[in-house]
Order: C-alpha cells, then structure tokens, then sequence
C-alpha cells in the first residue's frame, strides 16, 4: 500500500497541477514557489525527525523500548507512552517519524497511538498555546480528557491490534 501511495499520489499532485497550470499558469507558478518555500522551511525539522527515529532504531534499543513500550509492558508502558506524548516538542513531521521509530523498535502499536494522541491533545505545546487563547479551567479540563483519551485509545488499539493480522 505505501508504495501504491508512493506512485499515485506524485502522480495526483502532477495531474492537479497540469489543470491548474492549463487553466493560469501564474497561480500555479506562484503555488509551486509557495510549497517549496514550505519545503525548504520543514527540511530541518523533516531531517531531524527522521534521524531521531533512526537512532532509535539502530542504537539498539530495541530492548529499551520493548521492555518499557512494547505490547506487554501492560499500563505502565501505556502511562509512558502518553507522557512520552505530552512531553515530546515539534510538529507532525516531526512526530511521526519518531512514531515509526518506535514501532520498528518494538513499541507496542496501542502504546504508540498513546503517544500520538497524547502528543496531538495535550503536550506542552499545546497546553501553552491553549493558556494563551483560552480560560485556564477549560484548558486543564481539556488536558485532562485528552490524557484520558489518549489512554483510552492506546488501551482500544492494543486490543484491536493484538486480535487481528496488524500484530
């Protein structure tokens, strides 16, 4: 499936812009420039996230992280997966390298949704971003629901993935 993605979406984003070029040449010009900006500003972050995951993969610690967030470190491995979570920086691109290193390494993939979903619902980033723009009750709130999902997630995709061919 990854390398069917790898063909058709390069090929969906050619076939979109032939369209647009056709139809205003400047538009798409201007939006080619626009995304390589884009590019070259996440190329940092790209690099980094994918060296971390890397690390995490070839400095064998595939004991580590299976004894501390594979699929049987039980709820203690859950509760450092989600505090994994919330304490990680960086955007998606960052994130999910580091995900995909985890899992190669041998984290459990209901620990990894954990982290992710703690990551995306509650890190400290987005703690600090919610302070700034909203009432401190309604954030603590939310903290602490996403913690709670995010356990709950974890705990509902170690299930479904320990009963079907994913695992």
């Amino acid at each position: 499936m990854y390398y069917l993605m790898m063909i058709i979406l390069p090929l969906l984003v050619a076939v979109f812009y032939a369209v647009v070029a056709a139809k205003n040449p400047s538009l798409a010009s201007k939006s080619l420039k626009t995304g390589g900006m884009g590019l070259l500003k996440a190329m940092p972050i790209l690099i980094a996230g994918f060296a971390i995951a890397g690390l995490v993969q070839a400095m064998e610690m595939r004991e580590f992280v299976t004894q501390w967030l594979g699929s049987q470190s039980g709820f203690k491995g859950l509760l450092v997966a989600t505090s994994l979570g919330v304490v990680t920086p960086g955007p998606v691109f960052f994130v999910l390298p580091v995900a995909g290193g985890l899992l190669k390494a041998g984290a459990g993939p209901g620990l990894v949704v954990a982290f992710i979903v703690a990551w995306d619902g509650c890190s400290i980033r987005r703690v600090v971003m919610d302070l700034a723009m909203i009432d401190w009750r309604i954030v603590l709130l939310k903290f602490i629901l996403s913690l709670l999902f995010a356990i709950a997630a974890g705990m509902i995709a170690g299930t479904v993935f320990s009963k079907t061919v994913f695992s």
